[in-house]
């Protein structure tokens, strides 16, 4: 499908300068009300005609909704600082350098100039197919059309997928998320603040992730140094490592049932598991060549002698 850059479609704009004037526009106009923070996703959507508003309320002159201040030990960021605000300011660099490195890597310094937080944060999906107009699922469809193997896909979610496959294009999220963040939403009603529940790995399973790198490495050795002993170490190591998975998995299934609150995150932690038992099954994999090839040498040296000594 053709993607149309053109003029944008006509829409009456509205430019609050206060939170509670903004939450009254967003009350009167509801549904057909576009929230405009830099306006790098909404001018996207709105040139190319993907998606159309009859109001846009522009937030840049809500001066309260900008700024970076320290609460608490930590750090409080109105939804309107821009990314380069957050890359320069000296305690976010000292204190949350995480985050300042994720902010860093949007884009360019023009768009992180214009960036906002909240609009990296909250923008939507970057898929080819949903951006350029296809029925998909998150459009209301009833298929993904990036769910194919010959799609293009390569960004997009290859664990937990569920009809949509697309994933957040946000660089500054899994920051917030690792770095405990907490996010204030406010309405007419009030302010409600939205926590994410953080899940320690056990160290079980990080005692895996040790385990099944060492296989790899051991058996990526021997098959460098076609080194057969190490190569049966690797195999030996297998079992360890299929056991130990089988025991996360079960303490993982059991944390699900007495706290169904964190589930999610349990069972991100359960597709580790099952991803680190696979590499332990690749090692395993490139252990068992090792030895067949070695076997193979042997049989054709015994097989050459024997010839050798029947002349």
């Amino acid at each position: 499908m053709a993607v149309i850059r053109d003029v944008m479609p006509a829409f009456e704009l509205f430019q609050p300068t206060s939170v509670d004037d903004t939450l009254g526009l967003l009350a009167q106009h509801g549904a057909n009300a576009w929230i405009l923070a830099g306006g790098l996703d909404t001018f996207d959507w709105l040139k190319d005609r993907s998606k159309r508003t009859d109001v846009v309320i522009d937030l840049s002159q809500v001066s309260e909704l900008r700024g970076i201040k320290e609460l608490d030990g930590g750090l409080e960021i109105g939804a309107l600082t821009t990314l380069t605000e957050v890359v320069t300011h000296p305690v976010v660099r000292a204190k949350f350098g995480l985050l300042m490195e994720a902010a860093e890597l949007v884009a360019s310094p023009q768009i992180r100039n214009q960036g906002t937080l909240g609009g990296n944060v909250s923008q939507d999906t970057r898929c080819w197919y949903y951006r350029s107009g296809w029925t998909c699922y998150r459009a209301g469809g009833n298929i993904c059309y990036a769910d194919t193997p010959t799609a293009i896909n390569r960004e997009h979610a290859i664990l937990q997928a569920d009809r949509c496959v697309a994933v957040s294009p946000s660089d500054t999220a899994p920051a917030l998320i690792a770095l405990d963040a907490q996010l204030v939403l406010r309405s007419r009603s009030g302010e409600r603040l939205v926590a994410r529940p953080l899940v320690k790995p056990p160290a079980q399973l990080r005692a895996l992730a040790d385990a099944a790198q060492r296989m790899l490495r051991d058996a990526l050795d021997a098959f460098a140094q076609s080194d057969t002993e190490r190569a049966r170490q690797v195999l030996l190591a297998d079992d360890r490592v299929d056991l130990d998975q089988d025991r996360v998995v079960e303490m993982l299934i059991r944390d699900i049932g007495e706290h169904p609150e964190l589930s999610p995150q349990e069972v991100d932690l359960i597709l580790i598991a099952e991803n680190l038992e696979r590499v332990g099954d690749h090692a395993t994999n490139i252990a068992e060549d090792v030895i067949l090839a070695a076997e193979a040498r042997n049989l054709k040296h015994a097989d050459k002698l024997a010839r050798s000594a029947a002349r």
